[in-house]
């Protein structure tokens, strides 16, 4: 005779075999076959009983198969443990700080270049044209140039006449 454990390991490597989505539908086709049964007036007891147990540990694999399954990612996730963590935190703040400036200083000179491009093409037009605003200068260098006019009007300075 069979013990509960080699039941519950072989209704296990059938969910591993043909996958908890296949499981689960096999486990409604059983529930509805009981059902059928149910309404019959004729009742068969010992299959119903077969059908109720077998849904009964087929869904209790399923279960199982799920957890082992959640477990198996959490190791293979590897969480560290919490002290080193903090010791690489304080790396990264104290080397990103450099970096930081580093990428700062070569951000402000690509937008040094930009601004005395825009600033050019400013000058340009007023030359020709006094009386334009700001906004409407920062419009034109737009369709020049390219860029966000609100920003092009910000850096811009109209030169006194």
């Amino acid at each position: 005779m069979k013990t509960l454990a080699d039941a519950h390991m072989r209704y296990k490597e059938r969910v591993s075999q043909i996958g908890v989505a296949k499981a689960t539908q096999q486990v409604k086709e059983i529930r509805s076959a009981i059902e059928r049964l149910n309404k019959l007036p004729i009742g068969n007891a010992a299959l119903l009983a077969k059908l109720k147990d077998e849904a009964l540990w087929l869904n209790h694999a399923i279960s199982a198969y799920r957890i082992e399954l959640r477990e198996k990612h959490i190791v293979e996730r590897k969480i560290t443990p919490f002290v080193p963590l903090i010791e690489m935190a304080g790396e990264v703040i104290n080397g990103g700080r450099d970096g930081g400036k580093k990428s700062g200083k070569v951000r402000l000179e690509k937008s040094k270049s930009k601004k005395q491009l825009r600033q050019q093409e400013a000058e340009k037009i007023w030359l020709k044209n006094p009386e334009l605003s700001k906004s409407r200068t920062a419009m034109i260098i737009k369709g020049r140039i390219g860029g966000n006019s609100d920003t092009i009007r910000k850096t811009i300075q109209k030169p006194l006449l």
